[in-house]
């Protein structure tokens, strides 16, 4: 099963200085089996911040050990 992710400027959204408090979501949406959960998230950052590259990525995260 493929869990997807969002990037921002390469690193995972929920450790990039890009990304506000408010913005990260509980539980974190940027890792998901929902990829269009995770699809919605990147658009929502790509609107708030079009200075920064935001991508959703199939891979794991080293923020959880995936």
């Amino acid at each position: 099963m493929v869990v997807w992710h969002v990037t921002v400027n390469g690193i995972p959204a929920c450790t990039s200085p890009a990304v506000t408090a408010d913005e990260r979501l509980e539980p974190p949406i940027c890792g998901s089996r929902n990829r269009l959960r995770v699809e919605d998230y990147g658009e929502m950052l790509r609107a708030r911040h079009p200075d920064v590259e935001v991508e959703v990525v199939a891979f794991g995260c080293p923020m959880r050990g995936e």
